[in-house]
């Protein structure tokens, strides 16, 4: 999985619809819809993100709310606001996080079948 972002949705920007691709994703704005991956997804400080997320890894600095499919981890950092109904086989929540949904962690092979 890489892990160097080149592709970002800026503070200010908003998305509706789905977006998809295989490289790493940083949303720093607004989308509403779904999001499918084969890689990395930061959903930044300032992003609000109201969707379907597919993704093989997936960091909550921001507001996420939606279904959350994460084929490896779900990060949650401090400040980060998780709500809905999350796979994962890898959780974490650091201090000052705030989670609100269910959690099923069991394997999801590739994160991106959805």
């Amino acid at each position: 999985m890489e892990t160097e972002i080149h592709d970002i949705i800026s503070e200010g920007t908003r998305v509706s619809g789905t977006i998809e691709g295989k490289a790493p994703l940083l949303i720093e704005g607004r989308v509403d819809g779904k999001i499918v991956l084969e890689n990395l997804l930061v959903i930044g400080k300032t992003a609000t993100v109201e969707a379907e997320v597919f993704a093989q890894a997936v960091t909550v600095e921001g507001i996420l709310s939606g279904r959350i499919v994460a084929g490896d981890l779900l990060a949650i950092r401090a400040g980060g606001r998780v709500t809905g109904d999350v796979t994962t086989p890898r959780l974490i929540v650091e201090d000052e996080a705030i989670f609100d949904g269910t959690i099923h962690m069991e394997s999801t092979e590739d994160g991106t079948d959805g």
